[in-house]
């Protein structure tokens, strides 16, 4: 059995637009729309442990059972499990509890229950909580008021006074997992993510916080503290000396440009991008902010944020050549990633084919093909996986990536302009054949914050540093977000990571773009719905901290999730099943 960890976005706001051949996991989700997305860092979506199942039972200290009969009190469920592990965990400092129910005789491991608990050992405090059961799955998400209401009493049962020290956090992230065999059969867990910010001088503070998974009856499957100390709050700057509301308003005014944006397939109402229910979608002129980070509390200068940096869009001149890209099993396909794409696939061995509808177009079925490293388990680190996705019917190749653990030992080689350069032969190999204009958004995902000590990076930690390219095509000169190509490259070696094929779709009729609303007219409407909140956040970079913590104002994302339309000027809320103007 393959358990499919998702990783959970804290979509503030608005709708994630992807091309449909590049929305799964892998590909770096690029930012389209009215959205601002918060992704978990990478140490908190670590793959569940497995579990090896036991028919004795573990030995449990008694320090170690009064913590179990604290969570039992808790959640019940957990016992109605059976206890298989009680031990020290990798974190340090921890001890890990794993939990499991064997499926019913004959049926497949898909319908087995597990849970994972792990805890401070010299306190008993929760760090994680994973609980997967059969019974529970469902592609259905909660009410926000539910998801909000059940996680602050979570929070009360297991914090007592001391969640009074937290505030909820409104915007709600959306994640879940799946489960599925070499049969075919396949389960889905949906959750709403609850934050819950610590707050020092009456404000937030972001990258603290404690995160609770709630599912559509309202049940409690997971709890994650993504939290470090706060040291001495003497630290936190004091907010009586920022600029005042009216001044970062004026300030922020000045930063947003509103951009125009066409979407194909812009969903009628929300479902999570794992779940197999076929969406109601139109085309859609849309008004985007260009600007969505935060400015600094006291000199009013943007505060850009760490994890990438983005450049400004460029209009650039291709010449597609036609090449196809096809293949029919998975023999064919690893001949064209070695051959086209020069991936090395001499140490892995094929593991997965499986087929899935596309959610936004409903007639078509994708089948998704995964490679790994061969003897993964005793490799340790070392690990590689490879995936690809086609068109089931034609076998039409729509996109690929590459995942390899591999210590960085080196500062990046390649220089930018030959990273772009190859993603735009790369590109230009798989157009249409023919002249094409498009706008060129590059990502670059290796920065490092200024503040950070390389020498005491811990190297085998690090991501390949990686600059990804996406090509919008245009209608009417306006980028259409959800046919956007897209390539990432690898700073050091030069090598292909990821690729998706985007392109117009010619079912579809997108709008004409006359008689829109001025910029203004929408960058007015954005802001009356994001009003400015002044927010601690302490910024972190693979285990270490900047000296001290910053004071920014930020918008405020609590609307939920949105559009501007382009010829109302008015926002366009996307809601868990209805589509509604605010």
């Amino acid at each position: 059995m393959k358990k499919h960890r998702i990783a959970g976005l804290a979509l503030a706001l608005g709708l994630l637009m992807i091309s449909p051949a590049a929305a799964s996991e892998g590909m770096p989700e690029v930012v389209l729309g009215d959205v601002q997305v918060t992704i978990q860092p990478a140490e908190h979506q670590a793959e569940p442990t497995q579990i090896t199942v036991s028919s004795s039972r573990p030995v449990v200290t008694d320090a170690q059972q009064r913590i179990l009969e604290k969570y039992y009190q808790i959640l019940p469920e957990l016992k109605k499990l059976t206890l298989q592990t009680a031990g020290e965990s990798s974190i340090e400092g921890t001890w890990d509890f794993q939990f499991y129910q064997t499926p019913p005789q004959g049926s497949s491991p898909v319908w087995a229950a597990n849970a994972q608990l792990i805890v401070a050992a010299n306190t008993g405090e929760l760090e994680i909580l994973r609980i997967s059961h059969p019974q529970w799955a469902t592609e259905e998400l909660p009410p926000a008021e539910l998801a909000k209401q059940q996680a602050a009493q979570f929070i009360k049962q297991l914090m007592g006074d001391k969640a009074d020290l937290y505030r909820l956090n409104p915007s709600l992230g959306y994640g879940g997992s799946s489960s599925s065999d070499s049969e075919g059969n396949e389960l889905h867990w949906s959750t709403a993510s609850v934050s819950f910010d610590p707050v020092i001088n009456g404000i937030p503070v972001l990258y603290n916080e404690l995160q609770v998974d709630v599912d559509a009856a309202g049940r409690i499957t997971g709890f994650y503290r993504h939290q470090s100390a706060l040291r001495d709050v003497s630290s936190f700057p004091d907010p009586a000396k920022a600029i005042s509301q009216p001044v970062a308003a004026a300030i922020m005014n000045q930063l947003i440009q509103m951009k125009l944006r066409y979407v194909q397939h812009q969903p009628l109402q929300y479902a999570p991008g794992w779940s197999n229910k076929p969406r109601e979608t139109r085309p859609v002129l849309m008004y985007i902010p260009e600007f969505e980070s935060a400015i600094d509390a006291f000199t009013g200068k943007p505060a850009w944020g760490e994890d990438y940096l983005s450049s400004q869009g460029e209009r650039v001149k291709l010449t597609g050549a036609g090449k196809p890209l096809f293949a029919q099993t998975s023999e064919e396909a690893a001949k064209i990633l070695t051959e086209e794409f020069n991936v090395d696939m001499s140490k892995l061995e094929f593991e997965q084919l499986f087929e899935r509808e596309d959610v936004l177009q409903g007639d078509k079925k994708y089948k998704h093909y995964l490679w790994r490293t061969a003897g993964d388990a005793e490799v340790g680190m070392n690990r590689k996986y490879v995936q690809l996705h086609t068109v089931a019917a034609t076998g039409e190749i729509l996109r690929f990536s590459v995942q390899e653990d591999v210590t960085v030992d080196e500062e990046a080689r390649v220089s930018p302009e030959l990273l772009r350069q190859k993603a735009v032969q790369l590109v230009e190999n798989y157009l249409p054949a023919g002249a094409a204009e498009m706008e060129l958004v590059t990502f670059n995902f290796s920065a490092v914050p200024d503040w950070v000590d390389k020498q005491q990076l811990k190297k085998e930690k690090l991501p390949q540093p990686t600059t990804s390219f996406v090509f919008y095509p245009l209608h009417q000169g306006i980028p259409v977000s959800d046919g956007a190509y897209a390539v990432s490259v690898n700073n050091i070696t030069g090598e292909v990571t990821e690729y998706a094929k985007g392109g117009l779709d010619t079912a579809v009729t997108l709008p004409d773009s006359q008689g829109v609303v001025a910029a203004e007219v929408a960058r007015a409407e954005y802001l009356k719905n994001h009003p400015l909140q002044l927010i601690y956040r302490w910024p972190e970079w693979f285990g270490q901290r900047a000296a001290k913590p910053e004071l920014v104002y930020m918008l405020n994302a609590d609307i939920g999730w949105g559009y501007i339309d382009a010829f109302t000027g008015k926002t366009v809320m996307i809601q868990n099943g209805s589509t509604q103007n605010p």
